[in-house]
């Protein structure tokens, strides 16, 4: 999240924004644990630009408000005279975020690497994931355990993603290789 730092942090946080909102798509690295266990701490997400018109429920989307990132889920999209509005949850947490106006929607996540697998998030949050987020969210020292435990697990015996496709045979290497097909992301 960008909480207004130094000149740096504050020029990576303007071409970052100002990258989406030209419609490129960007990669950057996940953070928090809001998003647990859909989303972990070192996940690489790749956003594609987004408007409001573009999401759906279950999508879950890049707002900036106060500039601050936020990568939570869209609930629902209220329709206002005034313009629309976004609800929006992570994964982990028990209450909505407050409602954030359409304007602020910068783009969706449409790819997550982890671990060198490929994940295309679903718009869906299984039961047993969605149990396990909550007591991710709300239990500190259980979530910083889970966390060092899984992050020692080799890949072959992680926990099984309930998020949606795996592409398996297309496995990224190196995390930081910035290149992209535009047909990555759906």
């Amino acid at each position: 999240m960008h909480g207004g730092g130094s000149n740096c942090e504050d020029l990576k946080f303007a071409l970052f924004t100002r990258a989406l909102d030209s419609g490129i798509t960007v990669r950057l690295k996940a953070w928090g644990t809001s998003m647990l266990p859909t989303l972990r701490p070192s996940d690489i997400l790749t956003i594609q630009s987004a408007d409001w018109r573009s999401v759906e429920p279950g999508d879950i989307v890049l707002v900036v408000r106060n500039e601050e990132m936020v990568i939570h889920r869209l609930l629902r999209i209220v329709a206002l005279p005034g313009g629309s509005q976004l609800i929006l949850r992570g994964d982990a947490l028990p209450h909505n975020d407050p409602p954030a106006q359409a304007s602020e929607l910068l783009g969706k996540v449409c790819r997550i690497e982890r671990k060198h697998r490929i994940i295309f998030p679903g718009r869906e949050v299984p039961p047993v994931s969605r149990v396990l987020g909550k007591v991710l969210g709300g239990w500190g020292v259980f979530r910083n355990f889970a966390l060092r435990a899984l992050s020692t697990l080799p890949e072959r015996l992680s926990l099984p993603e309930h998020l949606g496709r795996h592409d398996e045979g297309n496995r990224y290497t190196n995390a930081n290789d910035a290149t992209l097909r535009c047909d990555d992301c759906r």
